[in-house]
């Protein structure tokens, strides 16, 4: 029998059950017509109408169910739909919001699925007009808010610091309305975003956020200017918003800032200037233009008119980073990181230090993306023949539009020698360059430097990507050599390969290369960057190393075996997969012998 044949023999089975329980436990129960099926929003495939006592009323209700069903849970919905914002989780169109996306049901017993949502319906019922229920509302305000999602056809994107109190901030209304700071945030992150400003990109003008203490229910939301104003008085800012508005615009966005248990919420309601009605001007209506007292123009501008509320979306750094809930954004943000190797180790380093929510990066490469490079690399064919390192920054500026993310198309020799202040002022360097003429002289320029320098954190693969490692060496202490022979090999190394070298080369002149791909990789990646993080966080002391291991099958696969250093290092783990943490030697003399693991299989 087909898949699809199996799945609707399963839901119509599932709808017999749930057919009779229905009919056993109501009097009063229909099955709905195909064409009130079709008129809903969520077009169900079968659905029941039956009465349920709810808020103290019997009310009709529909069990609506869709083609996922057992799968998917059944709807509940309202046929007398009561006003939207008079009951809590309720739609627009009277569908009842039951369960949250972690919310699971068994769909091996239909009936008891359809019997909790309707135990759940009920739950609802008991918090209409009760202090319980509005704080439901307060908690879900974003859903109360407003059905409209745009202002003039364009989504309304907030940068803002909720956190910082009410306070005038400026606004652009181009492809978004983009809500920041000042003019000079607004102006970077369109750059990042959408390359060199248009004429067509509009212009900033004057915004206000008003924070208050906590959501309002829907009896509260500002229905006209006066109410806006009504709500800045409440939070003890009506003089900042009255007597600080350098002119009376066409419209004012007024963001709405109100913290919450589930992080803070940002609305928009658009203050607009009264219309001009048969020519006369009500802000000026019994003045000449230029005589209206200020006081009378504003409380004027501030009137009856109505105020049109609008759905936004957060897009500032704690909200994209962790909706609020990540306590190590503060110190990310403000952090500076130079990737020197755009490859396939340090691009995709750099793309998750930045989304960990790294402020700054600067990203040094010489290369170019050649089409080779892209099944393992985070750019693609777009970006062929470009240098990896100014792509890479635009992708994760035009990605991530409110970092600071710059490049170099140069050689770390060349920033050591030229650009020395670039290292100095960050705060961690990563080297994933894979080069040990370029990493012997990083290292050596690090240890001249001393506890005035970065630390930096050094990244690469062993063979077929078996292993990989990450190593940590601290402002001023054990040299990155201390732990490599004279030519640049860890003396602690995972695989040995019997067969031979393992590299390959393209037919051309220097295109050597190591066979492995995006998946082998991912592992040592996430090591890299972790340690990376990690130092950004919590300054290192000490230098460490890290190691990542992959299984025993995939080493023997590739034709590689475990080497007799790592067997004695690690003994009876020797075999195991995961992540191994040692010590790093701290001098040269240190590397005759094995170095002993700090903690094993973390």
């Amino acid at each position: 029998m087909p898949d699809g044949a199996v799945l609707a023999e399963r839901r119509s089975s599932a709808e017999g059950a749930v057919d009779a329980w229905l009919r056993a436990n109501s009097a009063d129960v229909r099955r709905l017509r195909p064409d009130e099926l079709s008129s809903l929003r969520t077009k169900p495939v079968a659905g029941w109408r039956l009465p349920v006592e709810l808020a103290d009323a019997v009310r009709l209700v529909d069990v609506l169910v869709g083609a996922g069903f057992p799968f998917d849970p059944p709807r509940i919905r309202l046929v007398d739909e009561p006003k939207f914002g008079a009951w809590p989780n309720v739609e627009r169109d009277g569908y009842l919001c039951l369960a949250s996306g972690t919310t699971t049901f068994s769909p091996d017993d239909p009936v008891g699925m359809v019997a909790n949502v309707l135990a759940l319906a009920l739950g609802v019922g008991h918090l209409v007009g009760t202090p319980a229920g509005d704080e439901v509302h307060r908690e879900d305000i974003l859903s109360y808010w407003s059905a409209t999602r745009t202002l003039g056809g364009v989504r309304v994107l907030s940068l803002l610091d909720p956190e910082l109190g009410s306070r005038w901030v400026r606004a652009w209304k181009g492809r978004h309305l983009l809500l920041a700071e000042d003019d000079g945030t607004i102006e970077r992150w369109r750059r990042n975003l959408y390359g060199k400003p248009s004429r067509r990109d509009g212009e900033t003008g004057p915004a206000f956020l008003l924070r208050l203490d906590r959501p309002l229910v829907p009896a509260e939301m500002p229905e006209t200017a006066a109410d806006v104003l009504a709500l800045a008085e409440q939070a003890g800012c009506d003089k900042l918003l009255r007597e600080t508005l350098s002119a009376l615009p066409d419209a004012l966005p007024v963001a709405i800032a109100m913290p919450s248990t589930a992080g803070t919420a940002i609305t928009l309601v658009v203050v607009r200037r009264p219309d001009v009605e048969r020519g006369r001007d009500p802000l000026t209506a019994g003045f000449r233009p230029d005589r209206v007292p200020r006081a009378l123009a504003v409380g004027r501008y501030f009137g009856a008119t109505s105020a049109r509320r609008i759905r936004a979306q957060r897009a500032d750094p704690s909200w994209i980073h962790g909706r609020d809930g990540d306590p190590r954004l503060r110190r990310l943000r403000d952090s500076h990181v130079v990737v020197l190797g755009c490859g396939s180790v340090g691009a995709p380093v750099a793309v998750l230090l930045a989304q960990a929510g790294v402020g700054r990066l600067t990203l040094v490469d010489m290369d170019v993306l050649k089409a080779a490079n892209v099944g393992r690399h985070p750019l693609g064919m777009g970006e062929v023949d470009l240098p990896k390192s100014m792509a890479l920054a635009v992708k994760l500026g035009r990605d991530l539009p409110h970092l600071d993310v710059s490049y170099e198309v140069a050689r770390a020799g060349d920033i050591l020698r030229q650009q020395e202040d670039l290292l100095l002022g960050c705060d961690l360097i990563v080297s994933a360059m894979g080069d040990w003429p370029a990493e012997a002289m990083l290292d050596e320029w690090h240890q001249a430097v001393g506890t005035a320098a970065p630390p930096v954190v050094y990244g690469w693969t062993e063979a077929h990507a078996v292993a990989g490692h990450a190593v940590c060496i601290a402002p001023g202490g054990a040299p990155f050599r201390a732990g490599l022979d004279e030519t640049g090999l860890p003396l602690l190394r995972v695989s040995e390969w019997p067969g031979g070298p393992t590299s390959r080369r393209e037919p051309a002149c220097g295109t050597a290369y190591e066979p492995y791909g995006p998946i082998e990789l991912a592992p040592i990646v996430t090591l890299v960057a972790e340690r990376a993080l990690d130092a950004l966080l919590a300054p290192p002391l000490v230098s460490d190393h890290r190691v990542a291991v992959s299984s025993e099958n995939r080493l023997a696969a590739a034709g590689g075996a475990r080497t007799q250093n790592w067997q004695v290092v690690v003994g009876n783990g020797s075999g195991v997969r995961g992540t191994f943490e040692f010590g790093w030697p701290k001098h040269v003399d240190d590397t005759t012998e094995p170095i002993s693991p700090r903690a094993a299989a973390l």
